[in-house]
């Protein structure tokens, strides 16, 4: 096989990373371009073309954003900051974090930026990497750092707060290695619900 041809397991890998990273853990903070530019920024320092994965791959995304985020009637005002609390806390003690516990943007992207080059190792280990240790990485990383072990709780969607950007882009990537031979998604999901 010529050197700059991929094998099919490797382009696989890279498509997983690719959706992993498409939304950067701050995302919260900024949803314009400067979240697109974070996420390609992260994808370049290991080695990926995140424009590559962009282009015709966002239904993977759209899937994921519709399986891990509660439907809420339009209807309904919001009204308010996002607050999270935990659903067995006991009604009226208040929310559990408010946007003043999480650090700032620049902290973030700085504690964030930080970890991720240390993770890459390529192919399918710089995914497991990547995967299993970035968020755990950036708690002990920015420990010192006020709010920092809150990161892995800032959410994939302000307006309902209720599933983290780490939820939501490990379901990405999870939709996107469905991606069959015809180029489409096929994926089968199971909810289970005690």
């Amino acid at each position: 096989m010529p050197n700059n041809m991929e094998t099919p397991t490797a382009a696989f890998w890279k498509r997983k990373l690719a959706a992993f990273l498409h939304d950067p853990p701050e995302k919260a903070f900024d949803y314009g371009p400067h979240h697109v530019e974070r996420a390609r920024i992260y994808a370049q320092n290991l080695g990926l073309d995140l424009d590559e994965w962009l282009r015709g791959n966002d239904k993977a995304d759209w899937s994921a954003a519709a399986a891990d985020r509660f439907l809420f009637p339009s209807s309904v005002p919001l009204g308010g900051e996002p607050a999270f609390q935990h659903p067995l806390s006991p009604s009226g003690a208040g929310p559990l974090l408010t946007r003043t516990d999480f650090p700032d943007q620049t902290t973030t992207e700085e504690i964030v930026s930080n970890v991720l080059p240390t993770l890459n190792a390529g192919g399918e280990e710089t995914f497991l990497r990547v995967w299993r240790r970035w968020l755990q990485s950036v708690v002990e990383n920015g420990a010192e750092k006020r709010g920092a072990e809150w990161i892995g709780l800032l959410p994939a969607d302000t307006r309902i707060p209720d599933a983290t950007i780490w939820h939501h882009t490990a379901i990405t990537s999870a939709v996107e290695a469905t991606r069959g031979d015809d180029g489409q998604l096929h994926p089968a999901f199971l909810l289970v619900q005690v």
